[in-house]
């Protein structure tokens, strides 16, 4: 998978960085979706 492009094999040499920017994605719509709920990690 991370044999795919250039930029995504950075981003998986860096898994740490690329995970926090997934859920960060993820926080964002959660919170736009259920703007109450709370979400630990």
């Amino acid at each position: 998978m991370c044999r795919l492009t250039s930029n995504f094999n950075q981003l998986c040499q860096d898994k740490s960085l690329f995970a926090t920017h997934i859920m960060q994605n993820i926080d964002t719509i959660i919170d736009k979706n259920k703007p109450h709920s709370t979400i630990s990690i």
